[in-house]
């Protein structure tokens, strides 16, 4: 059986990386202890962010393989500056698995396509399915994904998400790996006032969704620290 879901995998990735060209994606080298397969968009439109479609594959427990799939913003030099902040300047889940410090956001295609869709979850039994499962994750990208992709394809979009919390929500709920991420990039991209901005507005909420606000202190003080301009622009 382990034989047949290699084969399966095997087969679904060449497939996959055919059809995923006309859309304007290619393979991309990208580590994943899961064994994801990632499809990096040709037009990146934006310093220092990588939009990605992940294509998962596993063995399901009904038998066969499934498949399944999630959009990505990557920012690799984003994460190279929170792998040299302090561990208690890092959210409390990275610091349990770093797996993620490259990721501004993500989102499943489960999601993405919502619950109505027949074939999230269906798994894929044999070789004759191989066509099928392609026509299904490429259909997402072309159309749900490339929604998503396309209301985060600036930095002025990103900036504006960032601060996104649900409406009538009470108290605000921030998605702080989107905010966090966003904070270091603006720096990276010497838009420092920016930066001071979003992160002396995140200072000031009341509470926070899977962060502290001792978290929050200890990755303002990382941030002056690693970055002199923010430091002097922290303090005026």
């Amino acid at each position: 059986m382990a034989g047949k879901i290699e084969t399966l995998k095997e087969m679904m990735t060449v497939a996959a990386a055919e059809a995923m060209e006309p859309l304007g994606y290619v393979r991309y080298d990208y580590p994943d202890p899961a064994g994801g397969v990632y499809f990096a968009a040709r037009d990146r439109g934006m310093p220092d962010v990588v939009p990605i479609v992940r294509m998962g594959l596993d063995r399901h427990s009904r038998g066969g393989l499934e498949v399944f799939g999630s959009t990505d913003l990557l920012a690799p030099r984003v994460g190279e500056v929170f792998r040299t902040m302090p561990s208690d300047a890092l959210l409390e889940r990275d610091v349990r698995d770093g797996q993620f410090l490259d990721v501004i956001e993500s989102k499943g295609f489960d999601t993405l396509v919502g619950s109505t869709d027949s074939s999230v979850g269906r798994p894929m039994l044999d070789a004759a399915g191989v066509g099928a499962k392609v026509e299904w994750f490429t259909r997402v990208v072309a159309h749900q994904a490339a929604d998503w992709f396309g209301k985060r394809d600036s930095m002025a979009k990103l900036i504006d998400l960032a601060q996104y919390s649900p409406p009538g929500v009470t108290p605000k709920r921030v998605g702080p790996r989107r905010l966090r991420a966003m904070v270091v990039l603006c720096l990276l991209n010497e838009a420092s006032d920016t930066a001071v901005a979003l992160m002396e507005w995140y200072l000031g909420l009341d509470s926070y969704m899977a962060d502290t606000a001792e978290r929050v202190a200890a990755f303002d003080v990382a941030l002056r620290e690693r970055f002199p301009e923010y430091a002097q622009r922290r303090t005026r």
